[in-house]
C-alpha cells in the first residue's frame, strides 16, 4: 500500500528543455480509484443475478461502472510531464 502514496519528483531535468524544470505530477487518487474499481467489479460479479433482474436501474448503472473503468485506467497510467514542454519524463 505504501507504493500507492509514494512521493514522486516535482522538479528535475527535462531533456527537451535542457534545464531544471517543474514537473506536472498527476494525482495518485486515480491509482486508488483503480483499486476501488476492481472491488466494485467483484461486488457486481457476486450480485449478477440481482442486477440482471432490475433492468431499469441497476443494469445501466453496472454498465456505466464497467465502461468508466477505461477512463480511470487512462488517468492512473498518466506519466509525469514537464510543465513547460509537456514531454513525458521517465522515472524509476
Amino acid at each position: 500500500m505504501g507504493a500507492l502514496f509514494a512521493r514522486r519528483p516535482t522538479h528535475g531535468h527535462c531533456p527537451r528543455c535542457d534545464r531544471q524544470r517543474r514537473f506536472e505530477v498527476p494525482s495518485r487518487i486515480w491509482v486508488v480509484l483503480k483499486v476501488l474499481w476492481f472491488a466494485i467489479i467483484a461486488f457486481l460479479a457476486v450480485w449478477t443475478l440481482a442486477i440482471s433482474a432490475d433492468v431499469t436501474f441497476l443494469t445501466p448503472f453496472a454498465i456505466t461502472i464497467l465502461f468508466g473503468g477505461g477512463f480511470i485506467f487512462d488517468r492512473a497510467a498518466e506519466p509525469i510531464r514537464c510543465r513547460y514542454c509537456r514531454l513525458p519524463i521517465e522515472t524509476d
